[in-house]
């Protein structure tokens, strides 16, 4: 479950949102109705989350006056190069901050020979 709440159209409905045409907005008018904006970054958190959870689905709410539930399904072709980048980073950067401390160690200049 992933719950969005935008300030901006919080008084309107999510038809309105969608009608302001707004290139920010996360949902998008499509064949099969409402859905997420696949170049959103709400797309790439939401499609983590699935993947990393080994979930079958997330239910995407946009909070408004009117809120809307926009199932989101696991989108394999999406998640692969996804995939890539997080193992990289984890290997680059998590792995030797969890066995080293190589990012958060302190060092200050009075304990320096």
């Amino acid at each position: 479950l992933e719950i969005k709440c935008p300030f901006k159209y919080r008084m309107d409905s999510i038809k309105k949102a969608l009608h302001a045409q707004d290139n920010n907005f996360c949902l998008e008018s499509a064949e099969k109705g409402i859905c997420l904006k696949k170049e959103h970054p709400y797309y790439t958190q939401v499609q983590t989350q699935i993947f990393v959870t080994n979930s079958k689905h997330c239910d995407f709410i946009v909070w408004t006056k009117k809120d809307i539930v926009v199932r989101i399904f696991p989108d394999a072709d999406f998640w692969k190069p996804c995939l890539k980048k997080a193992q990289e980073f984890f290997h680059k950067v998590c792995l030797p901050e969890i066995v080293g401390k190589y990012f958060s160690q302190c060092s200050s200049v009075e304990n320096d020979p």
